[in-house]
This record gives C-alpha cells, sequence and structure tokens, in this order.
C-alpha cells in the first residue's frame, strides 16, 4: 500500500513534481515494513533482473551528476535533487518487488487503479450526455507548470483538457499524472502485462484499450500499435503484425480527431514545437556529442527544449545516451519472458524517445521491474494455486 501512495507521489505523476520527498519517506517506510515482516534485516537480497535495473540506473545517475558538476550546469542542484531521489525510490523498490508476493500485489494494483480512472472517465462521458460537463466539475488538481489541466469531474474523472472540433468538445484522460501523453504509455504497458500477473482478460484489456483512446494521444495511437505489430512478430504471425504495423502509420496521420493532420490544424504549434525541439537538440549532440550536462537548458533556439530522449541527448552525451539504452533493453537478458518483456518495455522506451520529457522519472524505470515471466502451464501447478497464479519464488542473492 505504501509503494502505490509513494507511486502517485513520485514523477512522472501530477503530484511528482512537489511531492519527491514525501514519494522517498513513503518508499523507505515500506522497506522497513517489508524487512520486519520478511525478517531480512540482515539478508538483503533482490531478484537478478531487479537487481540489474537497480544497478545501471544507479550509475546512470551517478553519471549524470558527476557530468553536470564537470560541465558546470546551470541547474546542478535539480541534478542533485533527482539523483538522490531515483537511488533512494528505486532502492526501495527494487527491495520490496523482489519478493514475488509483493510484485503481484504492487503491479495488480496499479492496473487496477489505472482502469480505475479509466472507467470513471466513461462514466463521466456517459453522464453529459444529460447534463453539461461544468455540473459535474468537483474540484482541481494543481499540477505545477500546467496551469490548464487537472479539472476533476465526477466521479472522478481527471482531464488534461479538450481537444474543439466541429460539433465536439474532446475530454482528454489524465489520469493522475502529469500528461495525457504519458498516461497512455502505463496503459500500453498493462494492456501487454497483464499475463504475468494472472488478469489477461478480454474485459480487463477492453477497460485499458478505451484508456489509451480516452487519452486522445497520437504518440499513444501510434505505439500501441507498434507493441501490437511486435507481439504478433514475436507470434511468428508476420502477415498479420505486417498490417498491423503498416495500419500503425496510417492511423498515426489520418485517424480523426488525433492523427497528425487532425491535431496539426487545431494544435499546430504543439506538433510544431516538438519537433523543432527534437531536431534542434539532435544538432546540438551531433554538435558536442559527449554533452553539456543534465538540466543544462542554456540554449534557447528551440521552446521545449529536452522535450524527449532526441532532444535531451545534447545533454547528457553519448554515454548518457547508451546507459539509458542498456538499462531499457539489456534487462531483456535477466527475464523469463523475453517476447513480454520487450513487448510492454516498447511502449516507455518510445514515449521517452519521441514524445516526453520523462528521463527523470522513476516510475518509467520501476515498471521494468515487473515479473516478466512465462505463465505455467495449469497441469504444473498445485490445485490450489490453478486459479490465482501467483507462486512465490525465492530471490537470488545479490552479489
Amino acid at each position: 500500500m505504501l509503494l502505490l501512495i509513494a507511486t502517485f507521489m513520485m514523477r512522472p505523476t501530477a503530484f511528482g513534481q512537489n511531492l519527491s520527498s514525501l514519494a522517498m519517506v513513503l518508499s523507505l517506510g515500506a522497506v522497513y515494513f517489508h524487512m520486519v515482516e520478511q525478517s531480512i534485516i540482515k539478508n538483503v537480497r533482490f531478484t537478478r533482473h531487479i537487481q540489474f535495473v537497480l544497478v545501471v540506473s544507479i550509475i546512470m545517475w551517478v553519471y549524470f551528476f558527476a557530468h553536470a558538476g564537470v560541465q558546470g550546469g546551470m541547474n546542478f542542484e535539480f541534478v542533485i535533487k533527482a539523483a538522490v531521489a531515483h537511488i533512494v525510490i528505486l532502492f526501495s523498490f527494487a527491495l520490496v518487488l523482489s519478493d514475488e508476493r509483493a510484485n503481484q500485489k504492487y503491479f495488480r494494483g496499479f492496473i487496477f487503479i489505472m482502469m480505475g480512472f479509466v472507467i470513471s472517465y466513461y462514466i463521466s462521458v456517459l453522464l453529459t450526455a444529460f447534463v453539461p460537463w461544468e455540473s459535474l466539475y468537483l474540484f482541481k488538481i494543481n499540477v505545477e507548470t500546467y496551469d490548464s489541466t487537472g479539472n476533476t469531474y465526477f466521479p472522478f474523472t481527471i482531464l488534461y483538457s479538450f481537444i474543439e472540433m466541429p460539433g465536439l468538445n474532446l475530454p482528454r484522460l489524465l489520469g493522475l499524472f502529469r500528461e495525457a501523453g504519458i498516461f497512455q504509455a502505463f496503459l500500453i504497458w498493462a494492456i501487454f502485462s497483464l499475463e504475468s500477473y494472472n488478469l489477461n482478460r478480454k474485459w480487463i484489456q477492453t477497460v485499458l484499450f478505451f484508456g489509451v483512446a480516452g487519452t486522445l494521444s497520437t504518440s499513444g495511437l501510434a505505439i500501441y500499435f507498434v507493441a501490437l505489430a511486435m507481439r504478433y512478430f514475436f507470434d511468428r504471425r508476420i502477415v498479420k503484425g505486417t498490417v498491423i504495423f503498416l495500419f500503425m502509420f496510417y492511423a498515426a496521420f489520418f485517424a480523426p480527431f488525433i492523427g497528425l493532420n487532425d491535431k496539426s490544424e487545431k494544435l499546430g504549434a504543439s506538433v510544431t514545437d516538438r519537433s523543432d525541439a527534437t531536431w534542434e537538440g539532435i544538432q546540438l549532440f551531433l554538435e558536442n556529442p559527449f554533452g553539456v550536462g543534465m538540466y543544462n537548458m542554456g540554449y534557447n533556439n528551440a521552446d521545449q527544449l529536452g522535450i524527449n530522449l532526441l532532444s535531451s541527448s545534447y545533454m547528457i552525451g553519448i554515454v548518457g545516451v547508451l546507459l539509458v539504452l542498456t538499462v531499457y533493453f539489456a534487462t531483456v537478458f535477466w527475464v523469463e519472458d523475453k517476447a513480454q518483456y520487450l513487448v510492454a518495455v516498447t511502449p516507455l522506451f518510445l514515449t521517452l524517445l519521441i514524445s516526453q520529457p520523462v528521463l527523470d522519472a522513476p516510475l518509467f524505470y520501476i515498471m521494468l521491474m515487473a515479473a516478466y515471466k512465462k505463465k505455467p502451464k495449469p497441469g504444473e501447478l498445485p490445485l490450489e494455486q490453478r486459479i490465482v497464479w501467483q507462486e512465490p519464488r525465492t530471490p537470488v542473492a545479490g552479489p
């Protein structure tokens, strides 16, 4: 429970801009209670793939810290705070989530919470067939630097904004995150991680997919179909995967309301600012491939510079980019179900790569600590475990 509360106090959630310190306290509290419960105070253990994620993440943030210090970055104090927050939070989550029962409870709980946001959203949408949105308004959640977002409606629907189209006013589902384009990444991750948590049911998949649709995110639409195509490729259904991959390109440009063509007309600045910032960051990176230091925003040639990993590459340099690639993709060698891992993690990585500034979001690395294991055949489990698949395994001791 403490870990779930901490989840929504860290980046990239709505409260993560201001409450990262509380997330650290809650994470450490979860570690204390876990160690007392398990009586492992003198015998700390991590599962192998979680240990790998933790070690590489720590190396990455130590590098960001040292690199920014050497480069004399403009916002070095932010680097210190972010490095401490990441190391404390990721260590705490890694220790607790190495216990399989805790891992099952945490990620199942996280998925159900996201489903709750989606169900609330569609209840609100149905109610607006009878009453206006204004009559459902409850309160506003303040998200730092996002003044026009966070409006909350009955029963508990948090919106990012409305997209105005002829005859329509389309609400964008925010969940409890900083941007709708961030929420979509976790929803898609959940869709392709359900099997590890005995949640691979059609109605759950449907709720999560409608959540992706509710974010009205162009990148979310494209990323979902990329992940779906990857799953078909791994299942050796090449033709189906290819058709879906090609459909992704069509949908990304021409889908009503959220395709790039429609969005360019209504939200032109949002599209062009992102692309301009991406190209500017790449050009600066090519001029100085070793980087200028994390959070060093000393360049003003493009709005929103640092909007994604490509745009941020000029800050962290080639070493930083390689460390990010390592933590996301080298982890595959340590997990049991490698295909499931790659499909589930791809939405997170693509969101980081091209869409959102989540390089410093601990929750994106916590998702790498999920189970990603093959579902055993019913005959391989004792009778009492054929209904609920969550047999704990003994974690592997760290070095």
